[in-house]
């Protein structure tokens, strides 16, 4: 089993309750892809799309998939397309051990 969250996390107010519940319900060995953006300074940007928080750190949502009790987390930024008018995007993986 995989689950796929493409541009979610920074429109909630607690990512860490919605990675934990992503965590609960992935299967053993089963696996997680995230695309999101990166953090960012666009205010506008934030209060145009709705958004609670203006993106991650590398780094933070690595922490963030571990303390969900995930394992082998990943996260990285993407590299920007030349004519890209958003904020960069990051790539993060993490899976689940066989229990939790």
């Amino acid at each position: 089993m995989r689950i796929l969250i493409i541009l979610v996390l920074g429109y909630v107010k607690n990512t860490a309750i919605v990675l934990s519940e992503m965590a609960r319900i992935l299967k053993p060995k089963g696996r997680t892809v995230i695309i999101d953006l990166m953090r960012h300074d666009r205010g506008e940007f934030r209060r145009q799309t709705g958004q609670e928080v203006m993106g991650f750190d590398p780094s933070e949502l690595k922490q963030m998939l571990k303390d969900a009790r995930l394992r082998d987390a990943t996260c990285r930024a993407l590299p920007p397309q030349t004519d890209a008018t958003g904020p960069a995007l990051l790539l993060a993986t993490a899976s689940r051990g066989t229990s939790h």
